[in-house]
């Protein structure tokens, strides 16, 4: 269902995409109906917000990057 956006991406609002990201998806849930996004917050311009976890509707967000999973075999 939620299938854009997943665990651990790096994310950032889809209003200013230029900007710099969000932050890094914690969980994505239906709540009250609505897809949202729990993300930890990197970057906000309300210093109080930095280092906490914000819930933002799925739509309102783009991701910019994934995780990088390291696959080599020893």
């Amino acid at each position: 269902m939620f299938n854009r956006i997943k665990k651990d991406d790096l994310v950032a609002y889809s209003e200013h995409p230029r900007s710099l990201p969000l932050g890094i998806v914690k969980e994505v849930k239906e709540q009250k109906g609505k897809a949202v996004v729990l993300v930890y917050v990197l970057d906000t311009i309300f210093e109080d917000e930095i280092g906490t976890v914000k819930c933002v509707p799925y739509h309102k967000l783009d991701k910019v990057a994934s995780p990088v999973i390291d696959k080599a075999v020893s």
